[in-house]
């Protein structure tokens, strides 16, 4: 039930998972505890431009699971890539050893 935000892009985001609001700097990173027990986390994150305008990067549904973590890099993108952040999840699952 852990995310950590991991922002290498060279801004500063703006993002929503589920209630919680927070910013990441660039080239900072952030740990949530997510609550397992809802199905679903709605997350979002917004970028403001040099007028101030905010905008949308990256929009999607999680879903939870007690014993899963993801660890989530986010970067600019390059001349080949349409949008300026790409995001990569990466998702982990802690499985108990079986007893014998």
């Amino acid at each position: 039930g852990t995310y950590q935000l991991v922002n290498l892009s060279s801004k500063a985001l703006f993002w929503k998972v589920g209630e919680e609001r927070f910013k990441i700097e660039s080239k900072d990173l952030r740990v949530i505890e997510v609550d397992g027990t809802n199905a679903k986390t709605p997350v979002i994150a917004l970028e403001v431009n040099k007028d101030g305008k905010p905008s949308r990067v990256y929009r999607a549904k999680w879903h939870n699971l007690e014993n899963m973590r993801r660890l989530i890099f986010v970067r600019d993108t390059n001349e080949n890539e349409v949008g300026s952040v790409r995001v990569s999840v990466i998702e982990d699952f802690y499985v108990p050893p079986s007893t014998p």
